[in-house]
């Protein structure tokens, strides 16, 4: 069977399920705003879990000078393994800025006439959107090796900054 792919959908079900509550978004907020201004960009988004806030923050938002004490701060507020320093997803989508992905993903969504992610409803748009911002030579070249649920994380955290 051949199961349309509706990036809605799995944004819904894959970015919504088991949602952190607004109370350890908070809480996390808090503890990065000592060495970030800019982590409240963090806010209004919808979080799986701690350790994808951590992420997050970590790699967007906090100095790498400052991840030992971010993380420590961060393992004192929240139980133990909830959070860990380095986790698969962070590991394999290090040094990728949501930043140096808006760009390329906005040139490629206007390539494609695509004027919202929600748009995109197969998994070959979505393949087609990745090639036209391969094709740009803009986006970091680590985020094609990434596997394709977590290029569809990041582009779906990107494009708030479109």
């Amino acid at each position: 069977m051949n199961k349309k792919f509706n990036i809605k959908e799995w944004k819904d079900t894959y970015l919504k399920e088991g949602s952190l509550d607004s109370d350890s978004v908070s809480t996390m907020l808090d503890i990065a705003a000592r060495w970030s201004s800019t982590q409240d960009q963090a806010a209004n988004q919808t979080w799986d879990d701690e350790q994808e806030l951590y992420d997050y923050l970590k790699s967007d938002h906090i100095h790498k000078k400052y991840h030992k004490d971010f993380y420590k701060a961060v393992e004192r507020a929240f139980t133990k393994n909830r959070v860990k320093e380095g986790s698969l997803t962070q590991e394999s989508a290090k040094n990728i800025y949501l930043q140096d992905i808006a760009s390329p993903l906005e040139g490629a969504m206007g390539k494609l006439n695509i004027e919202s992610l929600d748009d995109i409803t197969t998994i070959r748009q979505f393949n087609d959107l990745v090639k036209v911002m391969k094709k740009s030579g803009e986006a970091p070249a680590k985020f094609f090796k990434l596997r394709i649920e977590d290029q569809m994380k990041l582009v779906s955290q990107a494009q708030m900054y479109i």
